[in-house]
């Protein structure tokens, strides 16, 4: 039951389904409200239909590039703002895939300043499908977040890759500091793979279904 509890305060609940109709959404919104969530993730088109001004119980993370990452930086910064207009506490930024695979790094920094300096009342964590990327680009992207500090690293959105398993969280916490936080990507859906995740060194994970984790005891 202890372990219920600890696992569900971890828990970001995710609305990044690109097929979720919004009224679909706002219905999912009330429900994990009624759990008590905190902490609710989904893009920023979805956030312009919920309007996180209306749920000021919860904390919103707008998913900016999503889900992709291909879009141009200044549309990124563009998303960013709009998430400052629409409420959200936070902004997870999908960083380009093409430079976070490169093993030349001057263009993924120049990606990861600019955003970094748009927002800066937003908490930032940067989005990558971690499970695509090798060792050497592992350690050029430890190497930018010990560099830049974004807030967090998001180790997937779950729709264009694999989930990145616990092995690849503990790879990027060895090569960054603690006051980055590890986000662990895709769908969590079982309690022993959501434990996996934080004993690896992920500070929460990414879950559709918030409620396998919530203890039965109020």
């Amino acid at each position: 039951m202890r372990m219920k509890e600890d696992l569900f305060s971890k828990a970001h609940a995710a609305l990044m389904d690109p097929f979720l109709p919004p009224e679909a959404a706002r219905t999912r919104v009330d429900s994990w409200l009624e759990l008590r969530i905190k902490s609710i993730w989904a893009p920023t088109g979805l956030l312009c239909d919920l309007k996180p001004e209306d749920y000021k119980a919860v904390a919103f993370t707008g998913v900016v590039g999503f889900p992709a990452g291909t879009s141009t930086l200044s549309t990124k910064r563009m998303e960013l703002l709009e998430c400052v207009r629409l409420g959200a506490k936070a902004a997870a930024v999908v960083l380009t895939p093409g430079l976070v695979a490169s093993a030349e790094g001057s263009s993924l920094a120049r990606e990861m300043s600019a955003i970094l300096g748009t927002a800066r009342d937003l908490e930032i964590h940067f989005l990558v499908e971690a499970s695509r990327l090798d060792d050497r680009s592992l350690v050029l992207l430890s190497r930018l977040l010990r560099e830049y500090r974004p807030h967090g690293i998001v180790t997937g959105c779950g729709l264009l890759a694999p989930p990145a398993p616990p092995s690849v969280v503990k790879k990027i916490r060895s090569g960054v500091t603690r006051k980055v936080r590890i986000i662990a990507g895709a769908d969590v859906l079982d309690p022993a793979e959501a434990r996996a995740h934080l004993d690896a060194g992920a500070a929460g994970y990414l879950t559709t279904k918030p409620e396998l984790f919530r203890s039965p005891v109020e």
